[in-house]
């Protein structure tokens, strides 16, 4: 390349995006470009599914933990998580549990802090976090954790995966897939046989809502949007000067992005499109224990869903409750889940949607991404456990075709898509959607801290058992 070494595929196919109309391409090295990339796509997506090496990961003090610790009937919990501190100080706690103001002087530490390096930690102190679980959390790994361990070996993916890809470093795997659909697309005239293409762009690391683009239209030049999001070579190393049609494309693309497919018929309630957040309690990943409340709530877009209207914030995203805009997050809504059915009966017609089944096929989910995936990936730390806060969005392709046709349906079962997985979900959307609920948010709290905090003084038996939490 001009810049004076080689560019990886990822580099090239966003130099092919960015510049596909200039003028200044040298033809060969162009097509050279293009037939590489899409060789290692097609050799890439072949692949999928096919056995991976894995080298299993374990602390190396654990037998030495296991065998220092002694049977105890309370634990001390220190905590620099603010509402954390005002629950354990304000809410009727489980018997055993002991809040303490010093961090030295705890068993446990819950802490909003990521650490660093768990082997420093004393042997008797167990924390609220595990090495590895960005594995899950950074939505740029996810997407390798969930091809290395769950696609099958025909290459497919699990049906509640969403394709993904790293702008960074998979930018030719995500040119590849557009195109592929753009020109699938090209050659069908036929609605049912249209192949989904618009995609969204979001950071790899944080969450509410901030940050996302869309990619809503279907021509090649989106190609070239997504490149000015993607992270990029400096400007003034560029070779050629961009075309000054589109250098107001360009946005504040200074941290690492993915890009996900979207959800292009969602499961709507009173017309606009949402999304849940649910939440995983672990106790081990190896082995694995872990559970998930029974509490759980959805978030709604601000306006009705329309797909002419994705461009606006308010039709599209279901989380506004953080925007900078005051009048835009106060109109954030949430129903928790005891009120879906009704919600959902309002929306299609009484059972027209089974929201039992919908939470069942969603548990599954779960289970095949926490205890087979990042079980996998994250291992055996036995001072570690961790709750991790799941966003869910629902697929209504088939209740849609079947309603435009006129056709009659009861107990439709939509598939659950995973958005995302969060590090220390938020406690203050549990609150607010519990609305005037005080027990059912008291509960959620002491359930959480007797999975994770109270190894030694609550059994899995118990938790097995226990009727708010479903064991995955």
């Amino acid at each position: 390349s001009s810049l004076g070494k080689p560019l990886s595929l990822s580099s090239a196919a966003w130099y092919l995006a960015l510049y596909q109309d200039s003028v200044a391409w040298d033809i060969p090295t162009k097509e050279a470009f293009a037939s590489a990339i899409a060789q290692h796509s097609e050799a890439f997506f072949g692949g999928l599914g096919q056995p991976q090496p894995f080298t299993s990961k374990k602390d190396p003090r654990h037998d030495q933990i296991l065998a220092s610790r002694q049977p105890a009937d309370t634990v001390r919990i220190f905590t620099d998580y603010e509402v954390l501190t005002e629950a354990l100080t304000t809410i009727p706690m489980p018997k055993g549990l002991i809040y303490v103001e010093k961090e030295e002087e705890a068993d446990f530490v819950f802490t909003c802090r990521h650490v660093r390096n768990f082997l420093q930690l004393p042997l008797h102190q167990r924390v609220c976090q595990f090495p590895y679980e960005a594995a899950i959390i950074r939505k740029d790994l996810l997407p390798i954790t969930v091809r290395k361990h769950l696609y099958k070996p025909d290459g497919s993916s699990p049906s509640w995966w969403q394709p993904c890809y790293d702008l960074a470093t998979e930018f030719h795997l995500f040119a590849h897939d557009y195109q592929e659909r753009l020109q699938h697309n090209s050659r069908t005239n036929a609605a049912q046989d249209r192949r989904h293409n618009r995609w969204i762009i979001k950071p790899a690391q944080g969450t509410r809502g901030m940050g996302h683009q869309l990619i809503f239209s279907e021509t090649a030049d989106d190609l070239r949007k997504a490149a000015c999001y993607a992270p990029r070579i400096p400007m003034s190393h560029l070779p050629v000067p961009l075309n000054p049609a589109h250098s107001g494309d360009y946005g504040d693309n200074t941290g690492d992005r993915v890009v996900q497919l979207l959800v292009e018929q969602p499961l709507l309630i009173d017309h606009r499109k949402f999304d849940i957040r649910c939440y995983v309690f672990v106790r081990s990943f190896d082995p694995f224990v872990a559970y998930v409340p029974q509490l759980h709530y959805a978030r709604l877009a601000n306006k009705p869903y329309s797909m002419k209207e994705l461009d606006n914030r308010e039709v599209a995203l279901t989380v506004s409750a953080y925007d900078e805009d005051e009048a835009i997050a106060n109109a954030q809504e949430r129903h928790v889940h005891t009120e879906f059915q009704s919600c959902l009966d309002a929306q299609y017609g009484d059972n027209v949607v089974d929201s039992s089944a919908m939470w069942t096929r969603t548990l599954e989910m779960l289970r095949e991404l926490f205890g087979s995936a990042a079980a996998k990936e994250i291992g055996s730390w036995p001072n570690s456990s961790a709750y991790y806060g799941v966003d869910v969005i629902y697929d209504a392709s088939g209740l849609t075709a079947a309603i435009e046709q006129g056709s009659a349906v009861t107990g439709f079962v939509p598939q659950p898509k995973l958005l995302e997985v969060n590090f220390l979900g938020d406690w203050h959307g549990v609150e607010v959607a519990v609305n005037d609920d005080k027990e059912l948010y008291h509960h959620w709290v002491r359930d959480l801290l007797q999975v994770l905090v109270m190894t030694e003084q609550v059994t899995t038996d118990e938790l097995d058992n226990h009727p708010r939490l479903h064991r995955l």
